[in-house]
């Protein structure tokens, strides 16, 4: 592996360190309020209104049933850091 790779690799490896994934399937047991949902996704380089708990609670009360919720809460310690809301569905 060059050096320039290996060094890539070494800061990857120590930006994720620390991370750990929690996921839930229950609205209900999302780790974020509105506001701390908004917070996080205005600090993205590419915040966009789809990103926005609004954006995901009309798209949930609309689309969301037959599907489930799955829920990924990316945490460093105790904090929230990133977050993906997803859908599944059984065709």
């Amino acid at each position: 592996m060059p050096d320039g790779a290996r060094a890539h690799a070494a800061d990857a490896m120590s930006a994720i360190k620390g991370l750990h994934v929690v996921s839930t399937s229950d609205r209900e047991q999302i780790p974020l309020s509105r506001e701390q949902w908004n917070a996080l996704v205005e600090t993205n380089e590419v915040n966009t209104v789809f990103q926005r708990y609004e954006w995901f609670d009309c798209w949930w009360s609309i689309y969301g049933e037959p599907g489930r919720l799955v829920f990924l809460a990316v945490y460093r310690g105790t904090n929230v850091v990133g977050f993906a809301a997803l859908m599944t569905r059984m065709a």
